[in-house]
C-alpha cells in the first residue's frame, strides 16, 4: 500500500514540474523579414495557448492575439502595420527557431526567428 500510495505521489509530483516548465515557445524570439527588417516576437506560452508582443522595424511594440499551440505549429494573429485588419500568422518551432509565415500587402512574407536574450 506504501510502495502505491510513494508511486502515485512521485507521478503527480512529476507531472506537476512538467506543467510548471515553461514551453519552449517562451521567451525573446528576434529575426529579420526580407533580410532587411528586424522584427522581434516576446511570447509567453501556458499549455495550448500563449500571448505576446510584435516589435516590428520602426521599434513600436503590439500584442498579439488569439494565439493557439498545436504540437509543434503555432497559430496567432498581429495587428497590420497598415491599420488593416489583423494579420493571421502560422509558424513551426523547431528546437531554437521557429519560421513564420504570413501575408501582408499582398506579399507572401517567411522570416526564420532565433530564440535570443533580451
Amino acid at each position: 500500500m506504501l510502495k502505491k500510495t510513494l508511486i502515485l505521489v512521485a507521478m503527480v509530483l512529476l507531472l506537476t514540474a512538467f506543467r510548471l516548465a515553461d514551453s519552449p515557445l517562451t521567451g525573446h524570439w528576434t529575426g529579420k523579414i526580407m533580410d532587411q527588417y528586424d522584427i522581434a516576437y516576446d511570447f509567453k506560452a501556458d499549455s495550448t495557448t500563449f500571448t505576446g508582443t510584435v516589435t516590428g522595424p520602426d521599434g513600436n511594440s503590439s500584442p498579439i492575439s488569439n494565439g493557439v499551440i498545436k504540437v509543434d505549429s503555432i497559430f496567432f494573429k498581429m495587428p497590420s502595420q497598415t491599420g488593416g485588419d489583423a494579420i493571421p500568422v502560422k509558424g513551426k518551432l523547431k528546437a531554437d527557431m521557429l519560421s513564420i509565415a504570413f501575408t501582408a500587402q499582398g506579399f507572401d512574407i517567411t522570416c526564420d526567428l532565433k530564440k535570443t536574450v533580451k
